[in-house]
């Protein structure tokens, strides 16, 4: 099957991961990993479909990011969120 993907699929060098890389990917997700995923977003956006914009993420995180914490691991553990 390797072989088969090799065949099919060529990822160039510079774009691959190590392994290191790798698997702090596959890590679960952290309350840290959630702070810098609001911190990185840009202020005043439109809001999605929860109706709450950037601002409210990135005023008030603390009562949101363990929630956001399960949610991520529901969804990458293929779980159904609550």
């Amino acid at each position: 099957m390797k072989q088969s993907v090799e065949n099919f699929v060529t990822i160039p060098m510079g774009t691959k991961v190590s392994a290191v890389e790798n698997k702090q990917l596959l890590g679960d997700i952290t309350e840290a990993d959630i702070y810098a995923a609001i911190k990185a977003v840009e202020r005043h956006k439109s809001a999605g479909e929860e109706d709450l914009g950037n601002d409210f993420y990135y005023d008030v995180p603390e009562p949101m990011v363990p929630r956001l914490v399960e949610l991520g691991k529901d969804l990458f553990y293929e779980e159904n969120p609550t």
